[in-house]
Parts: C-alpha cells; structure tokens; sequence
C-alpha cells in the first residue's frame, strides 16, 4: 500500500516531468525562431534563456537534493539545505521572468512583422 511519502515523490516527479516538457517546448521556439522572430524583438532569446535555465535548474537541483539526502539521512536535518536549495532555484527561474515582462509591451508590430506573421498563417494579401 502506497504511503503519503511515496505518493508525494510520485507527485513531485509527474510536476518536474511537466515543467521540464514546457522548458523544451520554449527551447525548441526560441531556437527555431532565432534568426528572427515574427511578434517581437528578443522573444526568442528569453524563451531559449528560460527554457535552458528551468532545464539546467532541475539538473542541478535533483544532484544537490541527491547529496543532500545522502549527507542528511533524517527528514528533519534536510529542512534547511532543502529550503535554500528552493530558495536558490526560485531567484534563478524568476530572474530569467523579469526580463520577459518588457519584451513586446507597447511596441506595434512593424509592416515587416505584420507581413511574416499573415504569410505564415497563409493570409498572403
């Protein structure tokens, strides 16, 4: 019979596999978009920056809660090096955030723009 620990790891593991298929979905844009992006200047760059930070972050956060769990072997001595490990990886993924809220904002699509983004949905005038 499953425990609440065990549902929990399942649970953490099924949300890590989750937001590691978006990173890839980001990385897989803003890579295919770098030459030039359609919607806005720099949108490639933050998607293809964020989407390897939330991969590189995962990475590195399941190799230190891996030593961590070996150093600590009772829950209760992780709690500390568990909540700076949070803490660390939640500044790295927010600050990749930030700079995406300006990309875009208050800036009109030039005709160029315009023209790639309806040649591409097959709206050719």
């Amino acid at each position: 019979m499953p425990t609440s620990a065990h549902n929990l790891l399942i649970g953490t593991a099924i949300s890590l596999i989750c937001i590691n298929m978006l990173a890839v979905a980001m990385v897989i844009l803003g890579a295919g978009n770098l030459p030039n992006c359609p919607l806005a200047p720099g949108l490639e760059i933050y998607l293809l920056g964020s989407g390897v930070t939330v991969l590189l972050s995962t990475l590195i956060g399941v190799a230190v809660q891996r030593r961590i769990n070996k150093r600590y072997p009772l829950s209760i001595d992780r709690r500390c090096a568990n909540n700076t490990l949070n803490v660390v990886t939640l500044i790295i993924n927010v600050a990749w955030s930030l700079p995406g809220l300006n990309i875009g904002q208050g800036q009109e699509p030039t005709d160029k723009q315009l023209t790639m983004m309806s040649m591409k949905s097959g709206n050719r005038h």
